[in-house]
């Protein structure tokens, strides 16, 4: 994310037109994100790719901890009903 020295002076046209701006470039990268998941489905190589999409995610989010830890009470969970 771009860090200015100067804040912006918004008004709606230009807060509109800057969102929107963002909003298409997300869209974009979604696209060639499901491209790719497609592509790899495709090819039947991988066997869990969810799994290593959501990975992929809280690492980028920086939220692989949050993820251990809903592995960790899940694993818990399995383990007191099954156990």
């Amino acid at each position: 994310m771009q860090e200015t020295t100067e804040q912006t002076k918004y008004t709606e046209e230009t807060l509109f037109d800057a969102l929107v701006a963002k909003y298409n470039l997300i869209y974009d990268i979604e696209l060639d994100t499901k491209e790719i998941l497609d592509e790899a489905k495709e090819q039947k190589v991988i066997e869990d790719i969810s799994l290593i999409n959501s990975i992929a995610k809280a690492k980028a989010r920086n939220k692989v901890g949050d993820l251990e830890e809903k592995a960790k009470k899940q694993l818990a969970k399995i383990e007191e009903l099954l156990g």
